[in-house]
């Protein structure tokens, strides 16, 4: 890890499930997607993404996972709560994660970008 680089610590609401994610550059400087599709605006999800070897996961057996469209994206949501955390595409290369799920971070300061996903 460079001395730019910030690791962020994130669970579900029960916190069977735990994240970490490192990024190169504070989440503040990332574009953090705002998107209307239904499962996003049902959610309330603030989407980021980041490559699979900057995520680690605990708790994947209290995943359960959810697919729906063209099922190329694997969201997963826990068992337990119900919290949404994140999804990855089939070979865990890239995750798009809940910014709502990371501890820590002042939503007020992100910088959200609008994506129409209810048109796409």
């Amino acid at each position: 890890m460079t001395s730019t680089e910030k690791t962020y610590e994130g669970s579900c609401h029960c916190k069977k499930v735990k994240l970490s994610v490192t990024l190169a550059t504070p989440i503040e400087e990332q574009n953090i997607i705002d998107c209307n599709c239904s499962l996003c605006s049902d959610r309330g999800l603030l989407i980021f993404f980041a490559t699979g070897d900057r995520v680690t996961v605990e708790g994947e057996e209290h995943l359960s996972p959810y697919s729906f469209n063209k099922k190329v994206i694997h969201y997963h949501f826990c068992k337990n709560c119900g919290s949404s955390l994140f999804g990855h595409d089939e070979g865990k290369t890239q995750y798009g994660i809940n910014a709502r799920s990371l501890h820590g971070v002042d939503l007020d300061k992100l910088n959200l970008v609008k994506y129409d996903g209810a048109s796409a």
